[in-house]
């Protein structure tokens, strides 16, 4: 008997909505239990962290890099300084697979960086497998 994964509830700050729509609809296929809130600016992320309730907060946050107001990094920074939020593992995604971007984000304190393959197919089965590690491999904080 195949053991359904548990739910989790995700972070998505995306502001690209066609990517935002792929990345839910995919999460979501594995798990119909899976809950994705959708968050599409850096500043309105920040502002959706800072007032959450510690029981509220997602199990894992998706952040992509360059969105309008303040930038993946600058939300990544926010999250690895906040005692309340530094544990939920973050994955950046970004278009972008430059050598310089992606060391940043590590030194910053990302879990993981994906690049955002440009092929829809390919793009479905970054985030497929992204949620299959998180839901059946990885043990969540």
């Amino acid at each position: 008997m195949t053991e359904v994964p548990a739910a989790i509830s995700y972070l998505l700050i995306e502001d690209n909505r066609d990517h935002a729509l792929i990345i839910q609809n995919t999460i979501r296929r594995l798990n119909n239990h899976h809950r994705v809130s959708h968050i599409d600016d850096g500043e309105k992320a920040i502002d959706y962290l800072k007032t959450s309730e510690t029981a509220d907060l997602p199990n894992i946050i998706l952040l992509d890099i360059k969105m309008p107001k303040k930038d993946g990094f600058e939300v990544l920074d926010f999250i690895r300084n906040h005692e309340r939020l530094k544990h939920i593992p973050v994955i950046m995604l970004s278009t972008s697979s430059q050598k310089f971007e992606v060391m940043r984000a590590y030194k910053k304190g990302a879990n993981t960086y994906l690049s955002k393959p440009v092929r829809f197919n390919d793009f479905v089965n970054v985030i497929d497998n992204l949620n299959l590690y998180w839901s059946e491999t990885a043990i969540m904080p």
